[in-house]
């Protein structure tokens, strides 16, 4: 008997981050889900994403490793999240991650590659 997919819709907010460290500024993305409280920075916009997305699939490998549903008590972002979401500049459809993208760690249980389907919206605030 084949299990179902699990379908995960995620809205991931970039925004262009200046932080000040010892009198020199640094900068740098930070990829944040709406959804679910999940997120990465990354010196490049990819990195971010790269960062995120492995952060998400290892989310789910812990809560699968410890006997929970995937994303079990991971609640939303921050409410200041979804609004500047809600606010932000959609970027193009070439910027979307693809469904396949997603590389999954080795450890991963095979079972777990047919559960993660994934659907994106990107946007840059």
């Amino acid at each position: 008997m084949r299990k179902e997919s699990k379908k995960y819709r995620l809205s991931v907010l970039l925004t262009h981050e200046f932080a000040l460290f010892n009198g020199v500024v640094e900068t740098g993305w930070v990829a944040e889900c709406v959804e679910f409280d999940i997120g990465a920075q990354g010196k490049t916009m990819e990195k971010a994403i790269e960062g995120f997305l492995r952060n998400f699939v290892g989310q789910i490998m812990v809560d699968v490793a410890h006997g929970r549903e995937p994303l079990e008590g991971i609640g939303p972002s921050p409410k200041d999240v979804a609004q500047k979401y809600a606010s932000s500049k959609q970027l193009t459809k070439t910027a979307l991650i693809r469904e396949d993208s997603v590389a999954m760690p080795e450890a991963m249980p095979a079972f777990m590659a047919n559960q993660l389907n994934l659907k994106h919206e990107l946007r840059v605030a």
